[in-house]
């Protein structure tokens, strides 16, 4: 019976292994122990205290000044092309921090990778998660979690099952970020279950970004990561990380590769209960997408025609082509464009003061975003002929990360 490691929490969280692979981990785990006394103790430490935290916020540092940090995060290569709990064929190794991106990873982090001869899956999780000390935490009767989805095109030669000795093997972190795709989402289940839930939609032809990219139709699919961010939350304070890590990473069309397209937590459910899907109960905090689909298409279909003032050839063009009323109305680069009018409309849905959805519009498209033509747009004053209309399939639209802020600020 492994000392440091949980198999209870990591199956809870992922999914079974051998017990072969279980070994490997505690021996790691022992080894790294030994090596740096009160490691391990650190990485629970830093989990239990960052756990109510968005990603992007910063740690306090009173929240770290007793706890002696990993400087190391534990890389588990497992064979995928059989039955992952009867599979054997694994490597456990040290990744030092110094060897690793700085892309986002505070803490450590143990990482498993499920790797074929077509495809390459991740798992990542907070080292502490997967220790004996933190059960109390991820085992939480209740208790919610807070996950990504990372998606990637990349062709590059891929992780091959480690099958072959002194073959070499290279951990997947964030290496195709520039490329690759980004949800973000919370469960009271488990995100596994809550990801084939995601597929099976995506399979029924939903029109949501996330399904769009599940489907290929962005690019097809080579490399994916599954990250749990948070574990064991009481439903609150998910929501509150919900959406912090929501606006700080994924939000579409503010974030150019995310693939939420409503607000997280509180924002998303107000959204939710403005458009009365959520009748008198609370709102459920994973119906967001499959609900906010359901409502802008009603929206999108009372605003599509009815609009031509008289039967003259360009009335009726205005009317029955919304390409042609939205380039007429849309053209000028000093006007707001078809995507900032739509996502303008679900952030005031979703509470938004003006400014904040000014700020977070200017940009898109290439177009500058004031709060005096925000203010314009929600009271009815101008842009009543735009519809709200989804993004098409293709490659997103949004703010380019690496372009300048139009607004000059």
């Amino acid at each position: 019976m492994p000392t440091n490691f949980s198999p209870a929490a990591f199956e809870h969280l992922l999914f079974p292994l051998h017990r072969s692979v279980y070994t490997s981990i505690e021996r790691k785990l022992c080894y790294a122990e030994a090596s740096r006394p009160g490691s391990l103790a650190g990485a629970a430490a830093f989990a239990r205290r960052t756990n109510g935290l968005g990603t992007l916020e910063p740690v306090p540092k009173d929240l770290l000044e007793d706890i002696r940090l990993p400087d190391f995060d534990i890389r588990l290569v497992v064979a995928g092309d059989g039955k992952l709990r009867k599979e054997t064929r694994h490597k456990a190794e040290f990744t030092p921090h110094s060897q690793r991106p700085s892309l986002g990873y505070p803490g450590a982090h143990l990482v498993v990778v499920v790797a074929t001869h077509t495809h390459q899956h991740a798992f990542i999780m907070p080292l502490g998660f997967a220790l004996r000390a933190l059960e109390d935490v991820t085992l939480r009767p209740g208790g919610f979690q807070v996950y990504q989805h990372h998606l990637y095109p990349s062709t590059d030669p891929l992780l091959f099952a480690p099958q072959i000795d002194g073959q070499k093997t290279e951990l997947p972190y964030k290496t195709l970020a520039s490329s690759g795709l980004l949800y973000t989402g919370l469960t009271g289940r488990s995100w596994a279950r809550r990801y084939q839930e995601h597929k099976y939609a995506a399979g029924r032809g939903s029109q949501t970004l996330f399904h769009i990219a599940l489907r290929g139709e962005f690019f097809h699919v080579v490399k994916t990561e599954h990250e749990i961010l948070r574990a064991g939350l009481d439903r609150d304070t998910a929501v509150h990380v919900e959406e912090v890590v929501i606006e700080e990473r994924s939000l579409y069309p503010v974030h150019q590769r995310g693939l939420n397209m409503i607000p997280g937590g509180d924002a998303g459910l107000r959204f939710l209960a403005r458009l009365g899907r959520s009748g008198t109960r609370r709102p459920d905090p994973e119906a967001g997408d499959e609900a906010y689909i359901d409502g802008l298409n009603e929206m999108l279909g009372a605003r599509r025609t009815g609009c031509a003032p008289d039967a003259s050839a360009i009335a009726r063009l205005w009317a029955e082509d919304l390409d042609f009323r939205i380039g007429a109305t849309c053209g000028r680069a000093d006007r707001l464009s078809q995507l900032q009018i739509t996502f303008a409309r679900i952030w005031s849905a979703c509470g938004w003061d003006e400014d904040k959805i000014a700020g977070k519009l200017n940009g898109i498209d290439h177009r500058r975003a004031n709060t005096g033509q925000v203010r314009r747009l929600l009271s009815g004053q101008s842009y009543n002929e735009i519809p709200n209309v989804l993004p098409k399939a293709g490659k997103p639209r949004g703010r380019d990360p690496d372009e300048d802020d139009p607004s000059g600020s």
